[in-house]
């Protein structure tokens, strides 16, 4: 990981303006962030999703195969592996088609009718699976998701660019809380429900509660309502699309002024 960080730092360039920190009130530019309604209609996205995601792919997924499929700790494990590739191929994906076509709100609708077929299908068909659906339902499930992810770009077209360093931090916060829930919540059903000895019925509780969960991130996803650009492209796209007559124009406009002046 440190070697990663090294080369990201020496190799990447930050070409945005910075800010100075003197007289920047960070409480108001939070206040600014988190009563932002559309930055709120796309929480449950990162708040629900997330959480869903992380708990079965870092919690109980190996269980689930090792008692539903009586698999053993090491192919288990194996199985866990086509969830992260699905995840690792989607992300430059859902990328590419995002900045082809200029919009985020799409690629975050197909991310979420992605993720309801898997947490549909598995509730209706998580313990009839064979070996080979199994493995194409993993990677599909990271695969869902990383369309998903997409909503982590988001908050940056929503705020001035002054105050993104508040907003994608303060936006990504609800992940966290999302995801530290839903695992102590996944224990609990897993270890109550049925007295804890029937893990199938235990765990097709939690595949119907994500289904519902994906419904409703879904429904806000649909009211969200995505500014065309970001203020920065904003700023960039209206000097791109200005011609080179109307620079000279603007030029010796302005060299006129200076003449008058002086």
């Amino acid at each position: 990981m440190l070697l990663f960080t090294s080369v990201a730092w020496l190799t990447l360039e930050d070409k945005q303006d910075k800010p100075t920190a003197s007289g920047r009130d960070i409480s108001r530019e939070l206040k600014t962030v988190f009563t932002k309604k559309e930055l709120l209609k796309i929480v449950p996205s990162h708040l629900l999703l997330f959480a869903f995601f992380i708990s079965f792919l870092s919690l109980w997924v190996s269980p689930f195969l090792m008692n539903v499929y009586e698999m053993s700790k090491e192919v288990a494990s194996l199985f866990f592996m086509f969830g992260v590739i699905g995840f690792m191929v989607s992300l430059p994906i859902a990328g590419l088609i995002s900045d082809r076509i200029g919009k985020r709100k799409p690629v975050l609708l197909a991310g979420h009718v992605l993720f309801l077929v898997f947490w549909l299908v598995m509730s209706i068909f998580g313990g009839l699976l064979d070996i080979f659906q199994l493995i194409g339902l993993l990677f599909f499930f990271g695969f869902a998701f990383g369309f998903v992810g997409i909503n982590m770009t988001i908050p940056v077209k929503l705020f001035p660019r002054e105050i993104s360093g508040s907003a994608i931090p303060g936006y990504n916060v609800f992940g966290f809380i999302g995801a530290g829930f839903f695992h102590f919540f996944t224990g609990f059903i897993l270890d109550s429900a049925y007295g804890g000895t029937q893990i199938f019925p235990s765990c097709q509780i939690i595949f119907v509660i994500c289904t519902i969960g994906v419904l409703i991130s879904m429904l806000f996803a649909i009211l969200f309502k995505e500014p065309p650009l970001s203020y920065g492209n904003k700023h960039s796209r209206s000097r791109a699309t200005t011609s080179a007559p109307q620079q000279q124009r603007m030029r010796s406009m302005k060299t006129m002024r200076n003449g008058n002046s002086g």
